[in-house]
């Protein structure tokens, strides 16, 4: 036989393990049924003839017989009733009963001859003989196709082939494991490393054999997959009939239907295969040691067979484990339930309804704890008056100080995304409410020192600010992914002159696209496309009149028209650009992830409402009591721990002056301390925008006779409290809903005691039957309430929303808004909150509270100073007299805390240049905007083209477009002659310069397919188009002959764009041309830019790099004269880039001197790349890319046979400026090679000596004497010149 499994002695017990010798046990990897069955303590029946003395014919030529065994029984020689499995019993206590078959050859031919070949194993054509086997000497399995089971006795070799129905069932195990065993050594012999998961895998695709039939397991899908089996023959052989076929063709559609039946799939699990897993790797085994698995040259075991061994002993120790784990969470299950009984009980006796489903809410808690506490005394004393937001001079109505505040906080609160700076309240309020009513923006308490133009200059630039990028986010160009909600607003508001990316280009044309944005938006509004909505008509009237306000202005400054609109139709302009942002899909998913991020943070404790308490470290407690006067009962925030009060305005006052005496006697030696309280709130306000997108429009507490308080405005509005009551007009209209609701209370109370009183005078036969009929017209009673209250409820909202919504003019609003600000009105707050906890609303009444009594200590030690000598810093004109209380400066003490509170306060200066370049006059306009889109151009030119890679002859025209941008870098104001266009630098920009710019970034690669599309009808934009940007819908259709004419003209614009630039007629052109316009065409230019994920502009890469590489990124600005170390940049290269990728462009360090003097001309920062995962070695950091000229002549080098010679011509060598792309990367490994040039060559000039001491030199240039290790150096006294 060809493959043998398993092969025993000619005396042996049963089937000898792989590995074993005869007559010891099995290791212990052997283990299995199979070998714990043959190890059993049965006891053998004695034999007649002994295992030693049985001899096999020694006759040569001749072997054993073959025969076929068909419907046998094994059973028990003890027990002859009992039928015993092959693999479970010892082949000595078996006896076989079947009925024998001789087949052709099997007496005299060769084994390998009968078991081959056509005729293989082929029966006589005689009829079966019964036979009985008392004496069997072992078995053996022949893993062909199919498997089969041989016995072996003194005559014969018996096949085992079909079983007799009785035996079918016992003998499934034997048939089963050879199947199992023969599909794991298939998968072997494909891949000899198989896993034992993917053995098990093979062995669980195998088909259930026909005794496993008879399982419980599978004999009801059997039965099952039969039936269908025969209905379907059935029906098929009917339907055939009824066709008039005859019986071969009714067989024939019986069997197909037969075939095609729908069957349920029986497979083992592999839980099932796991019980014979032992058994086939001892069957593997033994294949593998007879050269019946695999070739001989592969012998190994295989790593599966070992860990088939033992899968089962480690399922069952995990089934073990997971049991435990289940009967332990089950008892945790009752004990929650049993609690939960506990608490239902006590809700019971509380008074409180029974739920089930959740734990006690706060309410809830609060009653139980009241039910032990005495009654609680009312509080009679009013709540404490609250301040206006505005002030009453503004004369604003209410709805437009609602839809203000809403602003604002929006604008605030996503700071980050939206890159505004923070704006306190109150400036925003002036900015956007402050009355001007004589047209031309002054307001009558402005006077000259205080406006410019007769309008603040912050004042105009929030405007602009807000407006812009809110224009930005609604046009789709809102930031993406994840990083979006880590983005962090910029400090102060950027001015026109350091205009850096191509979105800053919105500052110059916000005018013009504010218009194209509503006007999409409307037209989506009436097209009948649902999803876009204005929030009301005052919003969209006067939003549509700011936008033809600003579309008229003459030099399309929308600054100077937007000065000019009244404070309704600037707030409607900002929101209503607010409503199409907020409806930008961008913006909506960055929201969406922003406001699941923080409810995981809050359900983490990570973001807790409430002031959180910072304890100070135990060794300042007695430093910082000593030089802050804190009581030492208090808490971090000034209340106590018994009554959460502070005392009273004496006390207080008596508290402050003892601190300020004991700061000025114990001032700490080694400088200030920061008090403890400084933590809370610099933790509150770092939270506060945070805070507010979790509550999203929730208030932050409400007070037990309903009103609502809330915390707005992010950081800046960190230190108010927003109070928002009803009007008496809706106080009226909801005591008439709380009227009405107890009208109905009292009905269903009556309804429901009529019931009862039916109820009791039933009959005793039908009360059950009452009971029922009762429960149930309560319910139902019930259910019609709450449906008509919801109803009635939804009813009234939509109406008062469609009133409200319905006016064309901002009049009147359903609530009031008021604040307390830190000072007295804050104070009185503190004191009046009750977070008794029998009081219903104690809980949020304790939250207020520890907030206000923060603030209140905060504005309290800022009357002394954190520093305890402010005082002495402020001059003496703006000190309070004696007697006089100083106001409480949240500005400053945000300041001093490292709280950005208000990014605009630098324009306050009028002086200033940065408020000199929001309101521009007319005549400067064109000459500001000309500056700004330099600054852009530069820009784009240095980040996008990635100039590091170009070749000479591009960098060359890339030094001569720099070089020709009319700004101080390039020709300057004198390099802009009298026949350009009068000297209008902005014309000359956008005539000689924009045309080769779109050149040279399509050329370097830079814009995207889509600018092919719409470079053509951009070039007509040069010559005055007013549809040249594709994007924006033209204001009516053309015909086809119009449209195809147009295509014609703008492709004929394109061919001679650049020659036309040079002409005349160019700038004649774009004279034409506004600032807005102007600015427009830049920026789309720059929209068709390529996004690179590791472009970073110059402040992004300041937030990426550690403050240690700042100094050095200083000195790289265009047009620095710096110095250029050689050494440094060598160890850059062989750092950070790989030397055999040297562009073409690039000067060979050997022609380098070892200091060079360069002028920078281009910058790019570029973020660092991490490394991949799993990787070895650490990422790229982030780099600065610079473009540096050399200003002195190539090196002379020393050469062999002469004694001096220029450099030798090399591929980088080419006639023009030499250039050089030098990369600063801010990983900290490699010092600043790129420095000043004035502080390299003073550095250079000093009186250097071996021995002296090293000098620090900050980035400012000056030195600290005090500073440990420093020295002053002094220059010698110049000495005479000694004679010769």
């Amino acid at each position: 036989m060809s493959q043998i499994g398993v092969v025993a002695g000619p005396a042996g017990d049963g089937p000898t393990p792989p590995g074993a010798v005869k007559g010891e046990p099995p290791a212990a990897w052997q283990g299995g049924e199979g070998a714990e069955a043959n190890g059993a303590a049965d006891t053998p029946v004695k034999v007649e003839v002994p295992k030693d003395q049985i001899r096999f014919p020694e006759v040569p030529g001749t072997t054993l017989s073959l025969r076929l065994l068909d419907d046998f029984e094994i059973r028990d020689k003890r027990d002859e009733g009992k039928m015993v499995g092959l693999e479970t019993s010892r082949v000595a206590n078996v006896v076989v009963f079947g009925k024998a078959r001789k087949v052709v050859g099997g007496e005299h031919d060769r084994p390998h001859e009968v078991l081959s070949g056509s005729k293989a194993m082929t029966p006589l054509d005689k009829p079966p003989h019964p036979l009985k086997l008392s004496e069997v000497l072992d078995w053996t399995v022949s893993y062909a196709e199919p498997p089969c089971v041989w016995l072996v006795t003194l005559r014969a070799w018996y096949r085992l082939g079909n079983p007799s129905p009785a035996y079918l069932r016992t003998f499934a195990g034997i048939q089963r494991r050879t199947r199992l065993v023969r599909a794991v050594a298939d998968a072997l012999r494909v891949d000899f490393d198989l896993s034992c998961d993917a053995a098990l895998d093979a062995m669980a695709a195998c088909d259930v054999v026909e005794g496993d039939l008879l399982d419980p397991k599978f004999r009801g899908a059997h039965a099952a997959n039969v039936a269908a089996r025969e209905a379907a023959r059935a029906e098929a052989e009917k339907a055939a009939r009824d066709d008039g076929a005859t019986g071969p063709a009714i067989r024939a559609a019986g069997d197909a239907a037969e075939r095609t039946a729908e069957q349920t799939p029986l497979r083992y699990t592999r839980r099932m295969v796991m019980e014979d897993a032992a058994f086939v790797a001892a069957q593997i085994e033994g294949l593998r040691r007879s050269g019946g698995l695999v070739p001989g040259d592969r012998l190994a075991r295989p790593a599966c067979v070992v860990d088939l061994a033992s899968v089962l002993a480690k399922t069952r120790k995990e089934e073990a484990v997971a049991e435990r784990r289940a009967r332990s969470n089950a008892a945790r299950a009752a004990q929650r339930a049993a609690q939960r009984e506990r608490e239902n009980a006590k809700r019971a006796a509380a008074g409180v309804p029974i739920n089930t489903n959740k734990p006690l809410s706060q309410m809830e808690k609060a009653r139980l704890a009241m039910a032990d506490l005495p009654p609680r005394e009312p509080r009679v004393a009013p709540p404490p008056p609250a301040e206006g937001v505005v002030p009453d001079t503004y004369g604003a109505p209410h709805a437009l100080i609602n839809e203000t505040l809403t602003l604002w906080d929006l604008t605030q609160t996503h700071g980050g995304y939206l890159k505004l700076p923070p704006c306190p309240w109150w400036r925003f309020a002036r900015a956007f409410l402050e009355p001007r009513p004589d047209g031309t923006g002054r307001s009558e308490t402005d006077d000259a020192s205080t406006a410019v133009s007769g309008v603040r200059p912050s004042d105009a630039a929030l405007v602009r600010d807000v407006c812009v990028a809110l224009v930005r986010v609604a046009e789709g160009y809102g930031p993406a992914g994840v990083g979006a909600q880590k983005l962090v607003g910029p400090a102060t508001c950027k001015s026109v002159s350091k205009l850096e990316e191509p979105d800053d280009l919105r500052m110059l044309d916000w005018a013009e696209r504010v218009g194209v944005v509503l006007s999409l938006y409307s037209q989506g509004i009436d097209g009948g496309h649902p999803g876009n909505a204005w929030p009301s008509e005052a919003v969209r009237v006067g939003a549509t009149a700011a936008a033809e306000a600003l579309s008229k202005s003459a030099t399309g400054d929308g600054v100077a028209a937007a000065c000019r609109l009244r404070p309704a139709e600037r707030v409607a302009l900002a929101a209503a650009l607010a409503c199409v942002a907020c409806d930008n899909e961008t913006f909506g998913s960055y929201l969406r992830d922003r406001v699941d991020d923080l409810h995981a943070a809050h359900r983490l404790g990570k973001l807790r409402l409430a002031p959180s308490k910072a304890r100070p470290k135990p060794a300042d407690v007695a430093r910082i009591s000593a030089a802050e006067g804190l009581a030492p009962a208090s808490d971090e925030n000034g209340v106590t721990p018994e009554n959460g009060v502070t005392p009273n305005d004496a006390a207080d006052a008596a508290v402050e002056k003892e601190a300020a005496a004991s700061a000025a006697a114990k001032k700490p030696a080694g400088g200030t301390t920061r008090p403890d309280w400084a933590e809370s709130l610099i933790e509150w306000c770092g939270k506060a925008a945070d805070r507010a997108v979790y509550l999203r429009s929730r208030p932050i507490a409400r007070d037990e006779i309903g009103r609502r308080y809330f915390v707005l405005g992010g950081a800046a509005g960190a230190n108010m409290v927003f109070l928002e009551e009803p009007s008496p007009a809706e106080t009226d209209e909801r005591r008439k809903e709380e009227e009405e609701e107890k009208e109905e209370e009292a009905k269903l109370k009556a309804e429901a005691a009529a019931a009862d009183s039916a109820e009791a005078a039933a009959a005793d036969d039908d009360i059950v039957e009452a009971k029922e009929t009762a429960a149930r017209a309560k319910a139902e009673l019930r259910a019609k309430q709450v449906a008509a209250k919801s109803r009635a409820c939804i009813l009234r909202g939509k109406a008062k929303d469609k009133r409200i919504a319905a006016s064309g003019e901002f009049g009147d609003w359903p609530t009031r808004w008021r604040c307390y600000k830190p000072g007295a009105s804050l104070k009185r707050l503190r004191d009046w909150l009750d977070d008794d906890p029998r009081n219903l609303r104690g809980g949020e009444e304790k939250r207020l509270k520890s907030l206000s009594a923060l603030l209140v200590k905060a504005a309290s030690h800022d009357k002394k100073g954190l520093a305890g000598d402010v005082d002495a810093a402020v001059p003496a004109l703006q000190q309070p007299a004696d007697g006089e209380k100083r106001k409480f400066d949240w500005d400053a003490l945000a300041k001093e805390l490292g709280i950005n509170v208000d990014g605009y306060a630098h324009l306050d200066d009028p002086d200033s240049k940065d408020a000199s370049e929001v309101i521009v006059p007319e005549a400067e306009q064109r000459d500001a905007a000309a500056t700004a889109l330099c600054s852009v151009v530069r820009h784009v030119l240095s980040s996008v083209t990635a100039f590091w890679k170009q070749k000479p002859p591009w960098l060359f025209a890339c030094l001569n477009l720099l070089s020709a941008l009319p700004d101080a870098l390039g020709t300057g104001n004198a390099g802009v002659g009298a026949a350009d266009a009068a000297g209008d630098r902005l014309s000359v920009l956008v005539a000689r310069v924009m045309p080769p710019l779109e050149a040279m970034l399509r050329a370097s690669q830079a814009l995207s397919d889509e600018w092919l599309e719409r470079r053509e009808a951009w070039f007509t934009g040069l010559r005055g188009a007013e549809d040249f940007d594709l994007r924006v819908p033209p204001p009516e259709l053309m015909s086809y002959e119009e449209a195809e004419a147009a295509v014609a003209n703008a492709a004929a614009v394109a061919a001679e764009a650049i020659e036309f630039s040079t002409t005349d007629e160019a700038l004649d052109c774009a004279v034409k041309l506004s600032v807005a316009r102007s600015a427009r065409l830049l920026a789309t230019l720059c929209a068709a830019i390529k996004n690179d994920p590791h472009r970073l502009t110059h402040d992004g890469f300041l937030a990426a790099t550690p403050p240690a590489a700042h100094p050095g990124i200083a000195a790289c600005r265009p047009g620095a004269t710096v110095a250029l170390l050689r050494k440094g940049m060598k160890l850059t290269r062989d750092r950070y880039l790989d030397p055999r990728a040297t562009p073409e462009g690039w000067i060979p360090l050997k022609e380098l001197r070892p200091v060079e003097r360069a002028v920078v001309r281009a910058v790019a920062y570029r973020g660092g790349i991490p490394a991949p995962p799993g990787a070895d070695y650490a990422g790229t950091p982030p780099c600065c890319w610079v473009l540096l000229e050399l200003l002195d002549p190539p090196l002379e080098q020393v050469a062999r046979g002469s004694r001096w010679r220029k450099a030798e011509a090399t591929t980088s060598s080419f006639e023009g400026p030499r250039l050089v792309s030098a990369p600063m990367f801010a990983g900290g490994e490699i010092a600043d090679y790129i420095i000043d040039w004035d502080r390299y060559d003073k550095s250079a000039q000093r009186p250097w000596s071996k021995g002296a001491r090293i000098v620090m030199e900050f980035d400012d240039g000056t030195v600290d004497v005090d500073a440990p290790g420093a020295v002053q150096i002094i220059a010698p006294p110049p000495q005479p010149p000694q004679p010769p």
